[in-house]
């Protein structure tokens, strides 16, 4: 009618006189009806970007795509919405609906920071991805790295749940970041204590240390007999012949007896020998070597025999302790054969039997191109749904020969197989629970048959060994 004439016929320039024409009633000039304010110095705040409050997972105004933009859904009565301004008022005419829709191409989108997989550096808008903590710091690979921290420490945690070093003393413990050797003394009343001291002196005037017990010494020098100062006698003095008291001799004659000795008393108060270190003079007259091996696990007894040997990676130290040595020759990882490993390998690696960092099987370009375009609203590095992370660099490990979560007994990806393979049954809707992505997802399915095709293909080329 010639109203609606005349409402194009109205000379509007802006996208503000627009709102300030046909949105006055509820949404200008105070107004703010479902928290949507569209004055002059409100309108972009209030619009672009923001969700709508009907419908949360549309924006109102989306910058440079006015097809996908709420307002103009409403303006034009689209996507099953009712036309606004609500009726008694006139429909606003499509020449005005034209000046939002140029302002909306006008509107350049907001950077969109790209974090995934980083955890700090920059973010590609000018910000960054994340701080480390304190003991950390972010490497070439933008994720936070523990620093380990051993100034001034021989011991102890360097902060990154390993060790700054380990004591290789018997008797050493971590003090304090410190090795400190703890004496050790225990039924000892003189000797060594294994720290370069004492555990005690012998207070005797005849005493001597002798394996860390105070031992009288006989005292008989220039005596055949008599007694010794420790309550035992310097010798006996044959039959027919007596001690005297005054000399500590045997007044009477004696014949030396040293038949089948090499060392030790000669029957007269004399010697049939003395042994050499480290030998020492039994009961029998005889030079017989010691062994010592206290505090020892393995090495030299000084007999010419050992304390002990050491047994699979374990060598002997000089001090005499069994001490595990790892084997790192020629392994980036894997076991050291001391219960810690040689290397560890990138998240894009494995460890292969040869104990070396192999790089993990990937998908190629044109299926990656796939998973980038419809799969990572749900099955990013940053929202794995399922434990599935379809990202560049993923994919191939979560999917092949990897059993489904909602049926285990059927993989993921079977090689050479895509009519038994999970991932195929939900991109083709084939188990009837709706196709693969979700309708929430912002590329929902079903996936284009080519894009399927590609997937499909792909499944049909792998080989059984790709497991």
């Amino acid at each position: 009618d010639v109203i609606d004439v005349l409402d194009t016929l109205i000379a509007l320039s802006s996208v503000d006189e627009v709102f300030a024409t046909y949105c006055i009633g509820c949404h200008v000039g105070g107004n703010g009806f479902g928290n949507l304010k569209l004055d002059a110095d409100l309108y972009e705040e209030n619009l672009v970007g923001v969700p709508s409050k009907k419908k949360p997972g549309i924006l109102r105004v989306i910058p440079g795509d006015p097809e996908n933009s709420f307002i103009l859904w409403r303006l034009e009565a689209t996507h099953d919405q009712t036309v606004m301004p609500l009726p008694p008022n006139k429909p606003v005419p499509e020449v005005h609906i034209a000046i939002v829709t140029d302002w909306i191409l006008s509107l350049e989108p907001p950077c969109e920071p790209e974090c995934a997989p980083s955890t700090c550096g920059d973010d590609g808008c000018g910000g960054v991805c994340g701080p480390c903590e304190a003991n950390e710091e972010c490497d070439e690979q933008d994720q936070c790295i523990c620093v380990p921290s051993c100034t001034d420490k021989a011991c102890g945690d360097d902060g990154c749940g390993d060790e700054c070093g380990t004591c290789t003393s018997a008797q050493d413990e971590c003090v304090d970041n410190q090795c400190v050797c703890v004496p050790s003394c225990t039924d000892k009343a003189c000797g060594d204590d294994g720290c370069g001291s004492e555990c005690g002196t012998c207070t005797g005037t005849q005493d001597a240390c002798v394996d860390n017990q105070c031992v009288c010494q006989p005292v008989c020098t220039g005596k055949v007999c008599g007694d010794d100062g420790c309550g035992t006698s310097c010798g006996d003095c044959p039959n027919g012949e007596k001690c005297e008291a005054a000399s500590g001799q045997c007044v009477s004659d004696c014949t030396a007896d040293c038949t089948d000795k090499n060392c030790g008393n000669d029957g007269c108060g004399g010697s049939c020998g003395a042994c050499t270190d480290p030998d020492t003079c039994n009961t029998e007259g005889q030079c017989v070597c010691v062994p010592s091996c206290t505090g020892k696990t393995c090495g030299d007894d000084g007999c010419g025999d050992v304390c002990g040997t050491c047994t699979g990676n374990d060598a002997c130290t000089p001090e005499g302790q069994c001490v595990c040595a790892p084997d790192c020759a020629g392994k980036a990882c894997g076991d050291n054969g001391c219960g810690d490993v040689c290397g560890t390998c990138a998240t894009t690696e494995e460890c292969d039997a040869n104990n070396q960092c192999v790089a993990l099987p990937q998908v190629p370009a044109n299926v990656s191109g796939v998973f980038q375009t419809y799969c990572l609203d749900c099955h990013s590095s940053a929202y794995p749904e399922n434990g599935m992370n379809l990202s560049e660099g993923f994919a191939y490990a979560n999917l092949v020969g990897q059993p489904a979560v909602n049926d285990p007994a059927v993989l993921r990806v079977k090689p050479s197989d895509p009519d038994n393979s999970y991932l195929m049954w939900r991109l083709q809707n084939m188990m009837n629970q709706g196709y693969m992505p979700p309708d929430y997802a912002g590329s929902p399915g079903p996936i284009p048959a080519d894009q399927v095709a590609i997937v499909s293909a792909w499944i049909a080329s792998l080989t059984p060994e790709s497991n």
